[in-house]
């Protein structure tokens, strides 16, 4: 919850975040989820640098993950 707060607080144009117990997921979300997920998401910020840092979700390998 901590964690969801956090992301929340940036805002859905910079980091969005959903409960798999609280929150309803459309098919795209699914879809997504099915290909990106948490997991693949560090490792591509681990491989780019950019593991710890908030700023993260603006660069252009995030723009591109998307």
């Amino acid at each position: 919850m901590a964690c969801a707060g956090v992301h929340r607080s940036q805002g859905v144009h910079i980091s969005f975040v959903k409960s798999t117990t609280m929150d309803s997921w459309n098919d795209k979300e699914l879809a997504m989820m099915a290909k990106g997920g948490n997991t693949r998401m560090k490792e591509f910020f681990k491989k780019y640098d950019l593991s710890s840092n908030f700023d993260r979700y603006s660069t252009k390998a995030a723009v591109y993950y998307r």
